[in-house]
């Protein structure tokens, strides 16, 4: 019986870029990038180099220095390196880019041979005085099935417009490296792959959710034991930003209300098989064409296959019969480009197999949950708005082959979780969303053979936050303010003593400025970091941190010498009662080492911070009272120490929370740290959840804030009805604090007394025309006047209902709000039933 395939670290790498000095973009030729340099603007990652074995690889130029400035795909063709035939122990593919300076958008890029997916990205953004460059690597030997026979290579990148003028040059080849009898052995690769493409002379492709990939397989081999799908779907830009509230949709994506669920379904012949989460994507312009330079955001340039395990299908496919494999990305708006390829081993010791499927409990999306609080009336106020979904399911099927029955299980767990606060205000006009996501998926895949058993359990985390404050300032001009945080987390415990962990983080801030026509300026204060970690049972550990301000790169740090750690969390009970208590417990094991792990361990429930302790004979306990109703996933982080890696922990955990009579809860906040500076305003949302006999008003009240600020609750009161184990009670209110700023009395404009006549009755639009629906062809000054017409309608709403006069208004000298940390307390009450919980708020 063989194992299922080991998921290294990493299959994908970007590297990071700065251009050496040799090339250049003007004579068509692709600019070489080397190590991340301090002080340059070239895009970086901080992700690692694919690692290489150690014998001499044989290389196999696949196109030089191409030109793609049109929407027209390139074929190339593939010959197998005639000195280096396989089996090898380890096939690279390598890529290099430049964009010529002047203006371009993102544009989607793939390279494909024989249809099956080298490489899907996206490209850097270059300006008049930039011309971006950057390498990625990609490890795909098991793609070898394909390499032993001659190939057309295709690649396209989707060409903009007239308006974006940029052309791209891209270099590609694959390096082959011979397997020995020593420390470079080749390993088990599958024996067949298949791509799944709707046109064999077409392999670029783009869908929709009513028309989704289908493809009818008529040449599946007939001894399959065991089946993986890999896939890679892009669907609308900034999806998770959609709502289904009908107030919020319109300023957040100029829409109307939808569902923020995107999921990757796979069905064979009408039958569900399998899922894949949607990876949020924050591409080179996203949210701010500044904000991701020069560190770009995870898999913004390079994006990375989901795996999904089909081996229960693998001997019910072996029977000869044609197929019919459908995948689709649910709820997408527009277009979808989606890849797949079919990934199959085959039974070495017998031309046939058979089986079946023997239990299948996954059905059809169900339809998410949604609780929503507050309102807008006329366009102002605050409103939250959370979008959820929890589900399990296990498929098992089995596959009788020459070896005998091999039965194969696949359970997983999927939590989906969009929270949106938006808050409206008009003095100043002002607009301010806070967007945190959550998607996991946690599978467990148990092999029993005839004589063995197998489990390996496999977490996918992909956490995002978004906050952004759009104000019209006093001149007329307008500011957006911006922050964000893209997460990437694999980690994979099993088969046998096998395990794997990487993560990934990327946060970046800045101040875009806009003109009174909301034409971008420039930006300032533009801050960034992005850490890498990652390690694994066979000692192989790699840790990187980037930093950057003002748009070029100030920091770079990377350690491949360290030793690694596997980190794994437990707890004294996975059920308890709301409010009940829990210990945690964190160790961290090394590896390849006598040395014992020091420092801090971070516990995490659903991604918010528990309690952060320090390890003691590599180990550490703490107990927690939960209050959060329902599912909480439990996390760890290891900050490392001067011998060890930082880590996150390899077994996903789960501690279900019930709810109690006649109580409710408050919290926990998210964030649990609120940093703003002087004059500007932070938004947290807090939930109020309900016992199993509890219903009825909540008042909401804070306190706590300094001097020069105001803390307000939006609804100020909430209603619960009683929580039951499948249907938790949950109302989340949005915390806004303002804080202000000094400065000495002045003379401000107003907006004219004709206003009100003129506009009143215009229902007030929105103000975030950085979310519009933008497709790739329209450049940052385009998009900036086709949201003109709507925001400028939407600004003058906003005066008239302010009541402002002509004239002009005396405003006082202000002190402002003290700088220093703060401790926010959010109460509820209800009769005399009290609950709270606090935040910290750092005034800058």
């Amino acid at each position: 019986m063989s194992l299922p395939p080991f998921r290294p670290t990493h299959r994908f790498a970007f590297l990071l870029a700065t251009a050496l000095a040799f090339g250049s973009s003007a004579g068509a030729q692709v600019v070489l990038s080397g190590p991340p340099t301090v002080g340059s603007a070239q895009p970086v990652s901080p992700e690692p180099a694919i690692t290489r074995p150690t014998t001499t690889p044989c290389k196999v130029q696949l196109f030089s220095s191409a030109t793609f400035n049109s929407a027209a795909s390139q074929t190339f063709s593939y010959t197998p390196p005639a000195s280096c035939a396989g089996p090898w122990a380890k096939v690279v593919f390598t890529a290099d880019f430049t964009v010529a300076s002047g203006v371009q958008t993102p544009r989607n890029t793939s390279i494909y041979l024989g249809n099956a997916t080298l490489f899907r990205g996206t490209t850097a953004i270059p300006s008049s005085s930039l011309s971006p460059s950057w390498h990625v690597e990609a490890d795909v030997t098991d793609l070898s099935a394909l390499f032993g026979a001659s190939q057309s290579v295709v690649a396209a990148s989707i060409a903009s417009d007239s308006t974006n003028t940029s052309p791209l040059y891209a270099s590609a080849e694959l390096d082959f490296y011979p397997s020995d009898l020593q420390a470079n052995l080749a390993p088990t690769v599958p024996d067949q792959v298949i791509p799944v493409v709707a046109s064999s002379t077409n392999p670029v492709q783009s869908f929709t959710t009513a028309n989704p990939l289908t493809v009818s397989l008529a040449t599946l081999p007939k001894n399959m034991t065991q089946l993986y799908l890999d896939v890679i779907a892009q669907p609308d830009e900034l999806w998770w930003l959609s709502s289904p509230n009908s107030q919020v949709a319109p300023y957040v994506r100029n829409s109307t209300n939808t569902t923020a669920l995107r999921e990757i379904d796979v069905t064979i012949d009408g039958t569900p098989a399998g899922i894949a989460p949607n990876h949020p994507y924050l591409f080179a312009g996203g949210l701010d064409p500044y904000l991701w330079r020069p560190i770009l955001g995870a898999q913004a340039l390079h994006l990375q296959p989901y795996r999904i395990n089909l081996t229960p299908f693998a001997g019910l496919l072996s029977d000869g019969k044609a197929h019919t494999i459908v995948i689709n990305d649910i709820h997408t708006v527009g277009t979808v480009y989606l890849n797949g390829d079919l990934l199959i081993y085959t039974d070495h010791g017998g031309a046939t197999t058979s089986g079946q499927v023997s239990s299948n409990t996954l059905a059809a999306t169900p339809a998410t949950t949604v609780a929503t609080s507050g309102g807008l009336t006329n366009g102002n106020g605050s409103v939250s708005v959370t979008e959820s979904l929890q589900r399990s399911f296990a498929i098992t099927g089995f596959t009788t082959s020459s070896a005998g029955k091999t039965t194969t299980t696949v359970s997983e767990n999927v939590n989906f979780e969009n929270s949106q606060q938006l808050n409206n205000g008009t003095s100043p006009v002002r607009n301010i969303l806070l967007d945190n996501l959550t998607s996991t998926v946690d599978s467990t895949v148990t092999t029993t053979g005839p004589t063995s058993s197998t489990t390996a359990t496999y977490h996918t985390e992909n956490p995002l936050q978004a906050f952004i404050t759009y104000t019209q300032n006093a001149d007329g001009t307008y500011t957006q303010v911006t922050s964000a945080t893209v997460n990437d987390v694999e980690n994979q415990l099993g088969p046998g003593t096998l395990s794997s962990n990487a993560t990934e983080s990327v946060t970046a801030g800045d101040s875009l400025s806009l003109d009174s026509s909301q034409a971008i300026t420039g930006n300032s204060g533009e801050t960034s970091t992005g850490t890498y970690n990652s390690s694994d049972s066979l000692g192989n550990s790699y840790s990187s941190t980037l930093s950057s301000a003002n748009n070029v790169l100030t920091g770079a740090t990377s350690n491949a010498s360290s030793t690694g750690s596997t980190l794994f969390v437990s707890a004294s009970a996975t059920t308890v009662a709301q409010g009940g208590s829990v210990t945690l417990t964190a160790t961290a094991i090394p590896l390849n080492s006598t040395l014992v792990p020091t420092g801090r361990i971070t516990f995490y429930a659903n991604g918010g911070a528990l309690s952060i302790v320090s390890l003691s004979g590599g180990t550490v306990s703490v107990p927690i009272n939960f209050s959060h109703v329902g599912a909480n996933v439990i996390t760890a982080t290891y900050d490392g120490d001067t011998n060890f890696l930082p880590e996150s922990s390899m077994n996903p955990l789960t501690v279900t929370v019930t709810p109690v009579a006649g109580s409710f809860t408050v919290g926990p906040a998210s964030p649990t740290t609120l940093s703003v500076t002087k004059g500007s305003t932070g938004v947290v949302s807090v939930p109020v959840t309900s016992g199993s006999t509890f219903g009825g008003v909540v008042a909401m009240t804070c306190s706590g804030a300094p001097s020069g600020a105001t803390c307000l609750i939006n609804p100020n009161s909430v209603t619960l009805v009683p929580s039951t184990s499948t249907q938790i009670s949950t109302q989340t209110v949005s915390v806004v604090v303002t804080t202000t700023a000094a400065s000495a009395a002045n003379e401000l404009p107003a907006f004219p007394g004709s206003t009100a006549g003129a506009l009143g009755g215009i229902s007030v639009a929105g103000l975030f025309f950085i979310f519009l629906p933008r497709r790739r062809s329209k450049s940052w000054k385009s998009m900036s006047l086709t949201a003109l017409a709507v925001c400028a309608l939407g600004l003058c709403s906003m005066a008239a209902l302010t009541g402002c006069g002509s004239g002009s208004t005396k405003a006082p000298a202000q002190t402002g709000t003290p700088a220093g940390n703060y401790t926010i307390t959010v109460t509820g009450t209800s009769g005399t039933t009290t609950a709270s919980t606090t935040f910290t708020l750092t005034v800058n």
